[in-house]
């Protein structure tokens, strides 16, 4: 049996995207064996998303292939910026997309769902209920916690307020 009859290529490849450098280069080499070779995904820390201006921070943010993504979604809600809200949410769809069913979700978009959530719960709308809505009806146990947990932040914001 070879490689490519055991491996899935669109498995591997959100390996290349966590945090532990080597994890990221054995997925890349995989990737690279199977002849599907990934780019190296930009890496972005607190500073990193300080640094990059408005528009930037929201381009960087639509670009799935990226490490670090929870730090530029930490970075919008800091600078409370409404023009981001699109793509926050468009993010968290992108992460619900990727969790399959079971209990377990990549730790890059939990950081990320886990970020955007208070965020969003500032101001909940008909499109962040359409996040939360899919969080909980996803088979995914992780995700319907994590949609428990932004009923129990809108909860807590509407007893403060």
């Amino acid at each position: 049996m070879t490689v490519p009859d055991i491996v899935d290529m669109h498995s591997i490849l959100p390996l290349t995207r966590v945090l532990d450098p080597d994890v990221r280069a054995a997925a890349h080499a995989v990737l690279a064996r199977l002849g599907h070779p990934a780019p190296v995904a930009p890496i972005f820390d607190v500073a990193a998303a300080h640094r990059l201006d408005d528009g930037e921070l929201v381009r960087r943010l639509d670009t799935v292939h990226t490490i670090g993504r929870d730090m530029l979604v930490a970075e919008l809600g800091r600078r409370k910026l409404p023009a981001a809200r699109p793509a926050i949410v468009a993010a968290c769809h992108t992460a619900i997309a990727a969790a399959s069913t079971g209990e377990r979700v990549f730790e890059h978009d939990r950081r990320l769902l886990e970020a955007a959530l208070p965020i969003l719960a500032r101001s909940p709308d008909a499109d962040v209920g359409a996040v939360v809505d899919r969080m909980a009806q996803h088979p995914n146990g992780a995700l319907q916690k994590l949609a428990k947990k932004w009923h129990h932040l809108r909860h807590d914001d509407e007893e403060i307020n």
